[in-house]
Formats: structure tokens, C-alpha cells, sequence
């Protein structure tokens, strides 16, 4: 994603913050079916982001197949 200088934040203090103040995020992935966007709650915990999807939705099946994701 092409970020104009002016607008780039590398601060993790305040990247952290920012998840924690709006933890909802929309989790993207391509798997065999095509593009999915769901959607899910977001939590940054010790720097790894963690995402809580339903048992049911299918877009585990990409991530378990190892498909790239991007959380917006």
C-alpha cells in the first residue's frame, strides 16, 4: 500500500493505540474460492496481531490452507 511521507506512521506505541481504541478490522485473504473480507474483531498482543473469526465462517479454511491475509 503506497503511503505518502506525510501520512506514514511507524510508531508502534501508536499503531498499538490505535488497534486498541478500534479493535475491529476488515480481515481480506484469497484462497481457491477467490477473495473473502470479513469483518473481525482485532486484538495486538506482545506485537502479534490476533484476530477471533466464527467456527463457521469460511474463511478459516484459507487461512488454515496458508493464504496470505491483509487486515484493514
Amino acid at each position: 500500500m503506497y503511503v505518502p511521507p506525510a501520512f506514514r506512521e511507524d510508531r508502534p506505541e501508536v499503531m498499538a493505540a490505535l488497534i486498541a481504541a478500534h479493535p475491529l478490522a476488515l480481515l481480506v485473504t484469497h484462497g481457491p474460492g477467490g477473495l473473502q473480507a470479513n469483518p473481525v474483531p482485532m486484538l495486538l498482543r506482545d506485537g502479534v496481531l490476533t484476530a477471533h473469526l466464527a467456527r463457521a465462517n469460511p474463511q478459516i479454511e484459507d487461512l488454515r490452507a496458508g493464504a496470505e491475509a491483509l487486515a484493514v
